[in-house]
């Protein structure tokens, strides 16, 4: 039977700072292309090409009431964060490395504020970034 990682039992680092955050969505890298198929040959060619616009992620995490780890109270819209890791863990374990040169901070909100609800505040962090890229750890 595989092993395979369950849950997201994850640490980010920004520029080296331990960051925490309980979900990152959109962890992904594209690329873009044309398609070209020649005269008389059925088999398409893949070419890429610049791309037009940058692969964004997304970071969240509740909004704890304690000052420890509030590196989100210094971070701003437009402000570029160098080197972003990402460390998937089992049992806490680095499983996954994955490294992201640099970033800019494209949008900063938190859930709405209603006193009514019990929900955890969110807030949340959108990226910009210059591409995903997996570092393969020595087994």
């Amino acid at each position: 039977m595989a092993d395979y990682l369950t849950g997201a039992e994850f640490e980010v680092l920004f520029d080296m700072i331990p960051v925490s955050f309980a979900k990152i969505t959109n962890v992904k890298a594209n690329v873009e292309h044309d398609t070209f198929i020649e005269g008389g040959n059925e088999t398409p060619h893949y070419f890429v090409k610049p791309k037009k616009q940058a692969d964004t992620m997304i970071f969240e995490k509740g909004l704890n009431t304690k000052l420890t780890n509030n590196i989100f109270g210094t971070i701003t819209e437009g402000m570029k964060i160098k080197n972003i890791i990402i460390f998937v863990k089992n049992h806490g374990k680095i499983e996954r490395t994955f490294h992201i040169d640099e970033g800019i901070v494209l949008s900063k909100e938190f859930s709405g504020f209603d006193a009514m609800s019990r929900d955890v505040l969110v807030e949340r962090l959108e990226i910009a970034h210059s591409g995903l890229k997996e570092t393969f750890l020595p087994f």
